[in-house]
């Protein structure tokens, strides 16, 4: 192979390569925008917070974020339960089902299915994730 075969193969891996870290550098860019996007849509960041400390806190803002979810959740049919029934015994249901039989439970569960999925569209806004709440 001559020297000219030699520079033009080499410039062309050369221009092969830029191609590539184009390409790569563009998904990591996109991978970072998705980041912050989920991030930020659990709680904004401090402007002296750092991408890397931002993700690796992410698992535990999400699971704060369920959290708060289910608590509101309890919270909200406990309370419109008792509403309904205020000699209503909340530390029972805390408890667990009440012993019946699993014939009975089964028909609960599909009676209660459809009011969860009501009540599960009533979801506060301060819960969806990405929205801003205004504070008065």
């Amino acid at each position: 192979m001559d020297s000219q075969m030699v520079v033009a193969t080499l410039q062309a891996d050369r221009d092969r390569a830029r191609e590539d870290l184009t390409v790569v550098t563009g998904e990591l860019e996109q991978f970072h925008n998705i980041a912050m996007v989920a991030c930020e849509a659990l709680q904004p960041p401090s402007r002296s917070s750092n991408t890397l400390g931002h993700l690796s806190s992410l698992p535990d803002r999400v699971q704060s974020a369920i959290h708060s979810a289910y608590f509101l959740g309890a919270h909200t049919t406990l309370s419109m339960a008792a509403s309904y029934y205020g000699k209503l015994d909340l530390a029972a249901l805390v408890g667990g089902f009440a012993p019946i039989l699993e014939v009975e439970l089964l028909s609960i569960e599909s009676e209660v299915t459809p009011c969860t999925q009501a009540l599960t569209e009533r979801i506060p806004p301060e819960l969806e994730l990405g929205k801003e709440v205004k504070k008065n």
